[in-house]
């Protein structure tokens, strides 16, 4: 975040996004923070924000969203399906705009998914874990499809944001991540990406990476 002049964030919440604002501004006085109301599911915000924005080096997306924790049978169909719509469909259409405008040279994108995507099912899990698996595959194919763009899955851990309590309060099987080092992604949910971008998208980190363009 040291060596950026500009960081864009978007979500659905204002609030949340204005104090996140706050926070990085007050911090790092040099960079400049652009909010965007949208959602990533709205295909027409979406290209507006990038367009609004225009040449981007880095991306992250951080938007998830965890259907109610059901068994199948119990399971509302719009509600579990919409894991798919955030996961997936919105994953696409912010990677999509990315893609048009991403720097020609050394652009990242890093996608925040999760451990359950590559463990064995668990019950009442059946739409994030397969949501996000799909959205974890389609990544993968980014990077196959722009060998010029490093593309990075992150597994960040569990962490107890809103989402992440939705689990714990269904008797997640998945154990919190404690520690110093979780204070700040704990503290400031929505920051833990902008960090994740800083440290993955370091020139030297390619190499440990494979990457060499």
């Amino acid at each position: 975040m040291a060596h950026a002049s500009t960081i864009a964030i978007s979500g659905r919440t204002e609030k949340t996004l204005l104090a996140t604002k706050k926070a990085v501004e007050s911090s790092f006085p040099e960079t400049k923070v652009l909010t965007f109301v949208a959602d990533s599911t709205d295909e027409k915000a979406v290209d507006a924000a990038f367009q609004t924005v225009g040449h981007v080096d880095v991306l992250v997306n951080n938007a998830g969203f965890m259907a109610e924790l059901v068994p199948v049978s119990e399971s509302e169909p719009a509600n579990w399906w919409k894991a798919f719509e955030v996961n997936v469909l919105g994953g696409y259409f912010v990677t999509r705009a990315f893609l048009r405008v991403a720097a020609p040279k050394d652009a990242v994108l890093i996608n925040l998914t999760t451990g359950a995507a590559h463990l064995s099912s668990y019950p009442k899990y059946s739409s994030y874990q397969a949501s996000k698996l799909a959205g974890t595959k389609f990544f993968e194919g980014v990077a196959v499809e722009n060998p010029g763009i490093r593309v990075l899955n992150v597994h960040p851990g569990v962490v107890e944001t809103l989402m992440g309590r939705k689990g714990l309060d269904a008797g997640s099987p998945f154990p919190i991540d404690e520690g110093e080092s979780l204070v700040f992604a704990i503290s400031f949910p929505i920051l833990l990406p902008v960090f994740c971008a800083q440290l993955l998208s370091f020139p030297s980190l390619s190499i440990l990476l494979g990457y060499t363009t």
